[in-house]
């Protein structure tokens, strides 16, 4: 493919992914501007008062009351499964959503491209740096801070995987 035609596709991809931000934002807006008229605030905004969750008193009555409330609901029959639809999603959610996943594509795809467009450019560069050993210890002797640095990250990183790999997952 040539470089000309992966321009052109990032170029309409970029144009794509800013319109569905804008739009996102314009959204998101909207959804602020709705819960603001219906005054719908989020947990974190509400005052310092001292509140203590009600699971911290317990009512040995109630709790039975609902144990036996719960057997029972459980020992009916359930009712006919109907479609599961989110009665409260508003349809600008349900949008945000889909814009999000959309621009989250576009950025792999985006992505995609670009790593193909740069094959070439790797390419050569490993042809340059592959030419001799030579260059390749010039490159070290003239960068030997960086050259340390990036072998000690290199180094430190890899003892990390194995540590973890030995250990095992952790939960």
């Amino acid at each position: 493919m040539q470089t000309g035609n992966h321009e052109a596709i990032l170029d309409v991809m970029i144009q794509v992914l800013f319109s569905l931000c804008l739009a996102w934002v314009v959204f998101a807006t909207i959804g602020l501007v709705r819960r603001r008229a219906y005054n719908l605030t989020s947990a974190e905004s509400a005052g310092a008062r001292r509140i203590s969750p009600d699971f911290l008193r317990i009512d040995r009555g109630k709790r039975g009351a609902a144990i036996a409330a719960g057997a029972d609901f459980d020992a009916a029959p359930s009712p006919a499964a109907g479609p599961d639809v989110d009665t409260h999603a508003w349809p600008i959610a349900r949008i945000s959503r889909l814009l999000a996943l959309v621009s989250a594509i576009l950025t792999f795809v985006a992505a995609a491209f670009t790593a193909v467009d740069k094959v070439e450019t790797v390419q050569g560069v490993y042809d340059r740096m592959s030419a001799s050993l030579g260059e390749f210890v010039d490159v070290i002797a003239r960068h030997q801070v960086g050259f340390a640095f990036a072998t000690t990250v290199i180094a430190v990183n890899f003892a990390i995987l194995v540590i973890r790999l030995v250990r095992g997952p952790t939960s």
